[in-house]
């Protein structure tokens, strides 16, 4: 399999949102440079359970861009008090809304994010890193640190 250009593609940008209001603008327009390698960028995000300003500012985020969409889930504490189990069923509505709505069907790949200042380092140059030359093919791309391992509950180390 030969490695896709990346200036042919359409991806969509999906992220959830908790309380994210210091963050997620200057979080969201750092992903939208990186991934000005793509021919096309949409962004999803999907918000529960905020407050702080967040839906305020994805309003206004959505409103001054178009390529910026977001859902609110409103409150999922009560029904699902877990934390992860609301961050499962937030990323869980991201996937249902780009199988339904027709303006993600162009969509060939989706980058999955967390939008709570995590990606602020993320670069072109580390995106288009996934399409270089020699890169063996690939299904799902998974992010790297460049420091410490920042979310120990996800990996379930049996020692951390």
């Amino acid at each position: 399999m030969t490695p896709e250009d990346p200036a042919t593609l359409d991806v969509v940008i999906c992220g959830v949102a908790r309380n994210c209001a210091r963050s997620i603008d200057r979080d969201i327009r750092t992903l939208q440079r990186a991934a000005s390698l793509f021919r096309r960028v949409q962004v999803l995000v999907v918000e529960s359970d905020s407050s702080d300003h967040t839906l305020k500012i994805l309003r206004t985020l959505s409103e001054r861009d178009a390529r910026v969409r977001y859902i609110s889930l409103g409150s999922l504490r009560e029904r699902l008090p877990q934390r992860t189990a609301r961050i499962a069923a937030s990323r869980n509505a991201c996937l249902d809304e780009l199988a339904v709505n027709p303006i993600y069907a162009a969509a060939s790949h989706m980058i999955m994010v967390d939008l709570d200042g995590m990606c602020r380092h993320l670069t072109r140059q580390a995106l288009a890193s996934c399409w270089a030359a020699g890169t063996p093919p690939w299904d799902v791309c998974g992010a790297n640190q460049g420091d410490y391992y920042y979310d120990v509950w996800t990996i379930r180390h049996p020692i951390w």
